[in-house]
């Protein structure tokens, strides 16, 4: 299951993924803002199999100068959420799924041969 690479920085705040990212980091962006993120689930926790764990690996540009010439680098952060399966987040992980996915499933169920039914009431 591939996931869509782009999140803004609004939906990162609304689902705690910057939750463990300092605010120097992200201060200067706005919710709108568009970063790139590489998103992966993890099988850690095979003994709770109501929950499951998901990687958000992103890069954030941030002024590093502290003065008056800004000095802009980019620094690398990995979140890793634990969610439940019949979860609010859970039902967001499923609004990420790329769009190229849907449509891949949708040429498989058109190759499978329609078997005619017939309902015969009594």
């Amino acid at each position: 299951m591939s996931y869509t690479n782009c999140l803004t920085i609004g939906q990162m705040k609304e689902w705690d993924i910057l939750d463990e990212v300092p605010y120097k980091y992200f201060k200067k962006n706005d919710d709108d803002d568009d970063i790139e993120v590489n998103i992966y689930h993890t099988d850690d926790d095979d003994d709770r199999p109501t929950f499951c764990n998901v990687v958000f690996e992103f890069e954030l540009e941030y002024d590093c100068s502290e003065g008056t010439l800004p000095l802009y680098t980019t620094k690398k952060f990995k979140s890793k959420i634990t969610y439940n399966t019949s979860s609010p987040f859970a039902y967001f992980m499923t609004t990420l799924q790329d769009e190229d996915d849907e449509e891949d499933d949708d040429e498989d169920e058109d190759d499978e041969e329609l078997i005619p039914f017939c309902w015969i009431g009594l």
